[in-house]
């Protein structure tokens, strides 16, 4: 296995701290900022719930009202005309919460889901004002209530969102644990590449064959020398020696 100088560690550990860091701070600035929206989105669900039950509420109410007046007889559209103007105040409150109820809710939504619900919701909406100025109460009543129960859908699906955080802190928040994941494998491959010595590289084996074909002409040639006369030496020839 290669072995790194220590520098190479403190650099990676050096850089590695500092990516950590970045992210963190990145990732703390987003969270800040979608849990006060998260705020704002709680205190909005809180004034929708109001709205809801003032318009329903009020609605009811004024239907009881006229039926009480008309002695729960059938009511012709002329006279309801001039008997719910005979309780303006009430009238008002249901027109100014149905707007209020409407300027809340968001009809160009990207994701289909809360898109549907909200179209079902509205629509229940604009059906019981219909009904309602149409002299229809029966009607009237019975759409308010299927407007609760839906009512009842949007609010949970708001809640839920709340409650999980905005898609920016969902974010953040998988971010940050792959980051922290990340982070633990870094540190762990660094620490078993420290640890584990680099094993001394074995020297190259020299075939027996080869060994022996090298060994071999050395030999002949040592016993070869050994048969060769020696040298004559001065005065040992046939030739007296000088005087």
């Amino acid at each position: 296995m290669i072995s790194l100088p220590d520098t190479v560690f403190i650099a990676f550990g050096v850089m590695a701290a500092a990516i950590i860091a970045g992210v963190f701070s990145y990732i703390n600035l987003i969270s800040l900022k979608e849990s006060k929206v998260s705020e704002f989105r709680q205190s909005w669900i809180n004034d929708l719930r109001k709205e809801i039950a003032e318009y329903t509420s009020s609605v009811r109410t004024l239907i009881e009202k006229l039926r009480h007046e008309n002695h729960g007889q059938f009511i012709s559209k002329q006279a309801f005309m001039a008997k719910k103007n005979s309780h303006i105040e009430l009238y008002n409150d249901i027109l100014n919460s149905k707007n209020s109820i409407l300027l809340r809710i968001n009809d160009k939504e990207k994701e289909q889901k809360i898109k549907d619900i909200n179209d079902r919701f509205l629509s229940l909406v604009e059906e019981v004002h219909n009904d309602f100025e149409s002299a229809e109460l029966g009607d009237a009543e019975e759409k308010i209530g299927s407007l609760i129960n839906q009512s009842r859908e949007l609010l949970k699906y708001e809640w839920d969102r709340a409650r999980d955080g905005e898609k920016g802190y969902r974010t953040a928040k998988k971010t940050a644990l792959a980051t922290v994941g990340l982070s633990i494998i870094f540190l762990v491959v660094v620490a078993v590449l420290k640890i584990t010595p680099a094993k001394p590289e074995a020297p190259e084996a020299i075939p027996v064959k080869e060994s022996l074909e090298k060994a071999e002409p050395t030999g002949n040639q040592e016993h070869n020398n050994s048969l060769k006369s020696p040298a004559p030496q001065a005065g040992t020839s046939g030739q007296p020696a000088a005087p």
